[in-house]
């Protein structure tokens, strides 16, 4: 084996921090294994002699990219190569900071906080534990009333790093292991955070831990039901007692087991939601889940008073609401007074200097797409909005749409570089719906039907199949729907995606224990004999291809079971596989599918399609019906 010594000498953390993961990628387009990167300290890899690529996202800001080759023997420097930066914005406003805390019953002004300057325009925020605080935070507000104020939760002797940028305030942490791991879960990029994990668990001497790093940690081994789950939680019971998010996760551990009473289950949830508010979002949502199961008059009481921080949430991983006093959250518009409350620290204003950065190729597409993101597009109305990048220009023009009180957005991109022809961009609303557009002539794409709120474009590139035509790679489920859905009854949708070469429907479902996932599909119009095809990532990391038919009519859908779906691996869809596609599928492929069939108008659409052609395909599905129905 060969040794690869992996680097990365960006300005981000503290010597030895966990900056973020790298998949790393043989000749063979193979992930062979994955890496954590490390700021300004190595981290040795073992590998085969041959070439690879490194590649991933580190949540303090760049992409990295490398491509390297290793030895029959010794070890291979390898220096990780940042991405081009997007530009910083050009001012801060000058503002205000404040702290609270919840004593067990109610919250209390704090102690003036301790803001510094971090990065330009930024300002890192440590928050006072008073003795017998159960939930500390931070507000902040702007003197000019661009913003309402927000109130964050904080960790415990830790900074939070706060930045304005045009309609709302960026909420973030300085770079560690535990704002990594946070920020992957953010953005369900459970591959990477599965890197991260394993690295705190492999981290005996406890060179990285941290309150915020074991909390998080425990919230993955939880919802990933992991073998370590118990026994992690059980030290963090030790050395986090007061924690509302320790106590939460406690709970949800016990209702698992099946050997704890029910009384104690729903203490602990009391004891979770009497502390204040979790530190993380997510443990809101789960909170609030686990009260809602229960049927006591007292959760009842914590539930009614815990339901408006969810609907005021902000995008942000750490509990975010906008809110002039902790226990009053904003969940509509409201005034506020545009002057400092008595015990603020005030926070001047401060010219930041725009960062130089040189033009680079590679990623234009996907930095250009952050800056749009940051400008919240999504709650702004019509209008248009203009990014540039070097030598890239974006124009983005929302406009009203038929669709009552929805909005369309065409995007338009001057790439210098050619065609955009490969890309899909992927539009969030919200966590749960997804649009999915290509470009077509002149770099232009567009989305109808937009209902506003927080709109987040990411942008794929698609890989032609000859064997299955034209081909979408599929964003992955939001991790807190992922979650929730093991807490519900029924199937929960985790995802809502509407494909844009035919406008059909697919939805991703899961039922809630044991994890059972499938697809429906809903078709635009009528489409008889067409047929759809999706290859996914299974729990013991093989991929399955499976076909599903479209539904003969719109009143209907078909609807196809993912046997072994794992919703941490990449997954795509072949939209429209024409009759020839489909006869070079596996025959193995095909009686799979129809097996998968999970409602009687699926199986119809086979019957039709099996009636409609004389190949070998039809007489497969025939043969197999039948088993089938004899079965």
């Amino acid at each position: 084996m060969a040794t690869a010594e992996l680097r990365y000498s960006g300005p981000e953390g503290a010597d030895g921090a966990v900056l973020g993961a790298v998949e790393i990628i043989d000749e063979e387009l193979r992930i062979v294994t994955g890496s954590v990167v490390t700021a300004r300290q190595p981290i040795d890899v073992q590998l085969l002699p041959g070439r690879y690529l490194a590649r991933g996202w580190l949540p303090s800001g760049p992409r990295v990219r490398t491509m390297f080759e290793t030895a029959d023997t010794g070890t291979t420097a390898v220096e990780l190569r940042p991405l081009r930066r997007p530009p910083t914005s050009a001012t801060r406003p000058a503002g205000w900071l404040r702290s609270w805390f919840h004593n067990g019953r109610t919250w209390e002004a704090g102690a003036p906080p301790e803001p510094t300057d971090a990065e330009p325009g930024t300002i890192d925020v440590i928050v006072p534990a008073p003795a017998g605080a159960t939930s500390i935070a931070v507000q902040i507000g702007a003197d000019d009333r661009t913003v309402p104020p927000l109130i964050i939760v904080a960790p415990p002797s830790q900074a939070v790093r706060l930045r304005q940028e045009t309609t709302r305030w960026r909420v973030g942490l300085p770079a560690d292991l535990g704002s990594t791991l946070l920020a992957y879960m953010h953005r369900s990029d459970f591959a990477a955070a599965d890197i991260v994990v394993r690295y705190a668990l492999d981290d005996r001497d406890q060179r990285v831990s941290s309150k915020l790093a074991d909390l998080v940690v425990g919230y993955y081994l939880v919802q990933a039901d992991h073998d370590q789950a118990r026994s992690w939680i059980d030290r963090l019971l030790w050395t986090q007692p007061d924690s509302v998010d320790v106590a939460m996760l406690n709970a949800c551990l016990w209702c698992r087991d099946r050997e704890t009473s029910v009384g104690n289950i729903v203490d602990e949830f009391l004891r979770a939601a009497a502390g204040g508010l979790p530190l993380l979002a997510r443990g809101l949502h789960m909170l609030n889940a686990g009260l809602a199961a229960t049927d006591s008059e007292q959760a009842e009481a914590a539930l009614a008073r815990l339901r408006p921080y969810s609907t005021a949430l902000g995008d942000s991983p750490l509990t975010t609401f906008p809110a002039i006093e902790p226990d009053q959250p904003m969940t509509r518009h409201t005034a506020w007074s545009t002057s400092r409350p008595m015990g603020a620290v005030p926070v001047p204003a401060l010219p930041v200097p725009t960062t130089a950065h040189t033009p680079d190729a590679r990623g234009s597409l996907e930095q250009i797409l952050e800056l749009l993101n940051s400008r919240d597009v999504g709650r702004l109305g019509t209008g248009v909005h203009e990014v540039t990048d070097g030598d890239v220009a974006l124009t983005a023009t929302v406009s009203r749409s038929l669709e009552p009180g929805a909005f369309d957005l065409e995007l338009i991109v001057d790439e210098p570089r050619g065609s955009l022809a490969d890309v899909v961009v992927d539009l969030r609303v919200n966590s749960v719906v997804h649009f999915l557009a290509t470009f077509g002539s002149g770099n232009r794409c567009t989305f109808v039907g937009l209902q506003p709120g927080a709109w987040s474009c990411t942008a794929r590139t698609r890989t032609p199949s000859r064997s299955r035509g034209r081909v979408l790679p599929l964003p992955q489920p939001a991790a807190e729907m992922t979650y929730s859905a093991a807490d519900s009854d029924g199937w929960v949708v985790l995802m809502h995606t509407m494909l844009p070469l035919n406008g059909a429907k697919m939805l991703l479902q899961r039922s809630s224990y044991p994890a059972v996932y499938r697809v429906e599909l809903v078709a635009a119009g009528a489409r008889d004999g067409a047929i759809m095809g999706v290859e996914y990532g299974r729990v013991d990391g093989t991929s399955t291809f499976r076909l599903v038919p479209y539904p003969d009519h719109v009143a209907s859908s078909a609807i196809l079971r993912l046997d072994g779906y794992d919703v941490r691996q990449p997954w795509k869809v072949f939209p429209e596989m024409t009759p020839a596609q489909v006869e070079h599928c596996l025959p193995t492929d095909i009686t799979a599918s129809v097996d998968a069939a999970d409602n009687a108008a699926t199986v119809e659409a086979w019957l039709r399609l099996a009636a409609g052609q004389q190949s070998g395909v039809a007489e497969i599905i025939r043969t197999h019906l039948d088993k089938r129905n004899r079965s």
